[in-house]
């Protein structure tokens, strides 16, 4: 279990607030539900603690899980222990003990146990909690003794705070299912996100929900022109660009990612449409790899459905006369020529960004996802993964290379060349 995310949205909401952390929580719930789809919810490689014996690949069990589930399990054992009060001083004392060490999750549970039994009010600082400690330490202590320790806690002003007499008296955390936490595959017992400010997100989503209404407004002939539809929200660049945070940006994509997953597929969010936004916003030149990414793969899946209608046009056709006849075979040779310049200029412009990204940074959470979303584009996307891939393949990380040969089909390539 990671507590590194855990611990880095404290230091976002110190430095950011508390909003910030809100929404990168919410970006960390995202990944993880694609890493559990990804492996599926009844794989093993989703669990909070993974069994690597038997010769499994630690490789090929590497994922959001164990940064996100964990943080999900820290975040609830955090509540049951009185909040933040309680357990930021417990994070404190985890990198104390461990530092430049490891843990096995069944000793690191067992400390914090104790930890919470040892302390005579979990919801007092730490200072406290160690004079009474030093007073409540057995039960053999006198009553005289305890009275003097909390005349002495009563001089540090927290006399209000009701104190137990001894540490076996003191119930440790609330019982919860551990189980389920750490060794039920799927997503997290709680099934939903925590309850975090979503403010910041919902300006994201309903901004990203306005731009694919106004695709479907062009695309039904409602809006006289895309300019007139996409116009209004691409004025909100300015916004976007410097009152927005980056993780709003990043979920803003995320949303139009989501959007073509759902009812309305890929076309709800169109290529056209993708490249005014882009265009607007600067997503098509900016070199922030969250944003990159993903206006990438978005722009693949728009690519891989835009497809010439000739079957649209025939099932529709009713031509008798020749004259008929000859419109039909207009229209179709427009969609040809739309077909080969249009989509083939286009294709050719975001297979060259997604290149361009695969071969100029490594890392495996941008270089796998990017490969497979480029080789499911079409035949002339699965061609360019696979040459991309067999010739830079020995400039990634091993693990990384190991990875992506396996998703391509391509373990049994020669290395670069």
């Amino acid at each position: 279990m990671h507590s590194q995310v855990f611990v880095e949205r404290k230091v976002v909401a110190r430095v950011s607030g508390a909003g910030a952390a809100a929404l990168s929580a919410h970006i960390g719930w995202a990944a993880l539900e694609k890493s559990v789809a990804l492996y599926g919810r009844d794989h093993a490689f989703t669990k909070l603690h993974v069994d690597l014996s038997g010769g499994v690949d630690p490789d090929d069990a590497f994922s959001s899980v164990p940064y996100e589930k964990g943080f999900n399990l820290l975040y609830h054992l955090e509540g049951l222990v009185g909040g933040p009060a309680a357990f930021e001083p417990f994070l404190k004392a985890h990198v104390r003990r461990y530092a430049y060490g490891t843990v096995a999750f069944g000793e690191w549970k067992a400390w914090l146990l104790r930890y919470f039994a040892d302390s005579p009010d979990r919801s007092v600082p730490a200072k406290l909690a160690k004079v009474a400690r030093r007073h409540f330490r057995t039960a053999e202590h006198r009553i005289s003794q305890r009275r003097k320790a909390l005349r002495m806690l009563h001089g540090y002003g927290y006399i209000r705070t009701t104190w137990i007499a001894h540490r076996r008296s003191v119930a440790p955390p609330p019982r919860q299912d551990w189980d389920a936490w750490v060794n039920t595959p799927g997503m997290p017992p709680t099934a939903t996100p925590a309850p975090f400010d979503r403010s910041l997100l919902d300006a994201a989503y309903a901004l990203a929900d306005a731009w694919a209404a106004a695709a479907a407004r062009v695309a039904s002939g409602e809006a006289v022109t895309a300019a007139s539809a996409y116009g209004p929200l691409a004025a909100r660049a300015p916004e976007v660009a410097n009152a927005w945070t980056n993780g709003q940006r990043v979920k803003f994509l995320d949303r139009l990612l989501e959007l073509q997953k759902g009812e309305g597929g890929a076309a709800s969010v169109p290529a056209a449409m993708l490249r005014a936004m882009g265009s607007a916003y600067g997503f098509d030149r900016t070199r922030n790899c969250e944003l990159r990414f993903r206006f990438i793969t978005a722009s693949l899946v728009a690519r891989s459905s835009t497809t010439p209608h000739y079957r649209d046009h025939m099932s529709r056709c009713s031509c008798s006369a020749i004259a008929d006849l000859r419109c039909c075979a207009a229209v179709l040779l427009l969609l040809l020529v739309h077909h080969f310049f249009v989509l083939q200029a286009g294709d050719e412009g975001v297979h060259a960004a997604a290149v361009a990204m695969l071969t100029s940074q490594g890392r495996m959470k941008y270089v796998r996802p990017l490969y497979r979303t480029l080789a499911a584009s079409g035949a002339r996307g699965a061609a360019l993964a696979r040459r991309t891939f067999r010739a830079h393949r020995n400039g990634y990380h091993s693990i990384c290379s190991k990875m992506v040969a396996r998703d391509l089909g391509a373990d049994d390539d020669a290395g670069g060349d």
